[in-house]
């Protein structure tokens, strides 16, 4: 008995560290840059952080621009660009071959489980509309909210070549200037 409760006790205390492990894994920024709060740089800043800091990395979005991390208790999205990970005794850019999770950008769950203490939160629906007409496939899944039914493809963005860190300024609206 006492060796089976033993043995109960050492794997509770290994779990939590190899799980929190397999999850995250360590970055550093190559320059001074910003933690936003969505994988825009027109989301609202969560910090500054500086150039050569360690970082807790969450994963990165499928084509690698933006990656979810934790910077002293704060958690945000860095450029992908702005982040380097130890590979083979060096750091490197981030590529698929490294280990790195693939993760996906849900604004709701996201932003009421990171910010709801955060002074811009109080402009969530502003934020969540950002996210509506914003969206971008390599973000993952689609948010389905309850007030709306499924979606259909009318609302997905026109031009696919459009750098990630550029908004749309169409919201999705047809162009209504008189042709010459």
């Amino acid at each position: 008995m006492r060796s089976i409760i033993t043995l109960a006790a050492l794997v509770a205390a290994v779990l939590p560290i190899t799980a929190v492990s397999a999850q995250t894994m360590r970055a550093y920024t190559v320059r001074a840059t910003r933690l936003y709060s969505g994988p825009l740089r027109n989301y609202p800043s969560v910090r500054y952080v500086g150039r050569g800091v360690r970082v807790s990395m969450h994963g990165c979005l499928r084509d690698w621009s933006w990656c979810d991390v934790t910077y002293r208790a704060n958690r945000g999205w860095v450029a992908g660009d702005d982040l380097r990970v130890s590979h083979n005794g060096r750091r490197r850019g981030i590529a698929a071959d490294m280990g790195v999770g693939v993760i996906s950008f849900t604004f709701g769950s996201y932003w009421n489980t990171h910010y709801q203490g955060r002074r811009f939160y109080g402009e969530r629906q502003r934020w969540q509309r950002q996210y509506d007409t914003a969206y971008r496939p390599e973000w993952g899944e689609r948010e389905q909210r309850r007030d709306e039914g499924p979606r259909s493809n009318h609302g997905q963005y026109r031009n696919r070549q459009q750098s990630v860190d550029q908004p749309r300024m169409d919201h999705g609206k047809p162009d209504r200037r008189p042709h010459p």
